[in-house]
């Protein structure tokens, strides 16, 4: 007690310095306490999530008085040589005001009210919600609008009716464009949702206003918008590349190749189909590609003779479903209709078929391509197994094609062609991470 007076502990805390040195010496055992005990005692406390960060740093303040002051005659030796300010400072919580979480932390009434309201149901929302889902739908297919904008598109504007019952009062709301205003700066100040997020809810309902409501001009008025971020993509190095394809079996591995060897994303590499593979020509036509532009990527010869195996493996797969009178695959557009055995076709088979028939509304057994959700799932654990810390996904193959092809001396138009971008600005992101280190400057420090 006369340590910890001298050193200024209020008188209130002391009993639980008291107890933390107890609590270490106990913990010691009939020996006492070494400097590999009291190392031991503190990392305990550490990953002890029971115990806050405050109560860490003051056990180790206690211990360290204990040892160090207290029983310096005794212990002292080997105690002085602990890094005790070290501990104490990786320990230390950001307080609520520290810019890292007041974000989050510290909200105002109006927020915290708007997002009460926001949790509870409507009594008549459902009714709003489908009819909205319906008009949306409608206008989409009716504009021929690319399957996942018209589901994006449904599920804001469903979001946004939900919003205009629980927050702005009922159905009345639905149709003031200043509600959208309102709900816009929900989702940038009270849900925090990224700049692109924002902007999707913004373009699906000037879709719900204009062509759901017949409004020629809108004005949704003044909102909060999402600070805009740039965020530089992920990018493999050519080690790694090749570490996560080694933990990837076939034909996981070999669809990942396609996206590294030639830009594909993951849906146009889950989509090919077996007319899509030139080998005279060394190219792949891709045709059901983001926004319906067609384009044409490198075949890589170092695959050829895997993607003819795989063709083949097909093509036994589609034998079978032949035999059995089943298996037709689900074709763009109206083709089905205009071309009749195009479903049951050879050349309009997948490159990478499922294992299971899916049978379809109609009651017809269909063979789709593999699940794009399950190469992801695959690609994760590959990229785990693989040692690699970064956050990479299938995606980063087509990251790491770009920026490995500018590194070599591509010129960066015929990287934008390779990748489909309408806009070379989209493709000079990647001048950001080519060459060693940041933009390829070699470090001071080096």
């Amino acid at each position: 007690m006369r340590v910890l007076s001298e050193e200024g502990i209020p008188e209130v805390q002391r009993p639980y310095f008291v107890r933390w040195v107890e609590r270490m010496f106990h913990e010691a055992g009939p020996g006492g306490p070494d400097r590999e005990k009291v190392e031991e005692f503190v990392h305990r406390l550490i990953g002890d999530e029971r115990v806050s960060g405050w109560q860490v740093r003051q056990a180790i303040e206690a211990c360290r008085l204990a040892l160090c002051r207290a029983g310096r005659a005794r212990w002292g030796e080997w105690a002085r040589r602990i890094d005790w300010a070290g501990w104490s400072e990786r320990v230390r919580t950001l307080e609520r005001e520290h810019p890292t979480r007041m974000r989050s932390e510290i909200r105002c009434e109006e927020w915290r009210v708007m997002e009460e309201a926001w949790r509870k149901p409507h009594p008549g929302e459902e009714r709003g919600v489908a009819w909205t889902a319906r008009l949306v739908r409608d206008r989409a297919r009716a504009l021929e609008y690319a399957l996942r904008t018209e589901s994006g598109y449904v599920s804001w504007a469903t979001r946004y009716v939900r919003f205009a019952y629980r927050v702005l009062g009922g159905p009345e709301a639905v149709r003031k464009p200043e509600s959208v205003g309102r709900y816009l700066h929900f989702l940038a100040v009270v849900r925090d949702v990224s700049p692109g997020t924002q902007k999707q809810a913004l373009n699906a309902l000037s879709f719900l206003f204009k062509r759901g409501f017949g409004k020629e001009t809108v004005d949704f008025g003044e909102f909060g918008r999402a600070r805009e971020r740039r965020h530089l993509p992920v990018v493999l190095s050519k080690p790694e590349v090749e570490r996560v394809l080694k933990e990837l079996p076939d034909p996981w591995r070999l669809a990942a190749e396609l996206m590294y060897g030639s830009g594909l994303r993951i849906s146009e590499c889950m989509r090919l189909r077996i007319k899509d593979l030139d080998f005279d020509r060394q190219q792949i036509v891709l045709r059901e590609t983001k926004g319906g532009k067609e384009r044409v990527v490198p075949l890589p010869r170092a695959l050829e003779e895997r993607l003819r195996q795989a063709v083949e493996e097909a093509g036994r797969v589609h034998a079978g479903d032949a035999a059995r009178g089943e298996g037709r695959v689900t074709l763009p557009r109206a083709l089905e209709r205009k071309y009749r055995g195009a479903a049951t076709s050879f050349p309009w088979f997948w490159v990478f078929p499922a294992a299971k028939l899916v049978r379809d509304e109609r009651g017809e057994w269909r063979r789709h391509h593999l699940h794009e959700g399950s190469m992801q799932k695959v690609f994760k654990e590959a990229v785990g197994r693989a040692g690699i810390t970064k956050r990479a996904t299938c995606h980063s193959m087509r990251h790491s094609f770009a920026t490995h092809l500018l590194e070599r001396g591509t010129d960066i138009r015929s990287v934008q062609e390779l990748l489909g971008h309408s806009d070379v600005s989209t493709t000079m992101i990647y001048l950001h991470v080519t060459g060693n280190g940041g933009m390829g400057v070699r470090s001071p420090l080096d």
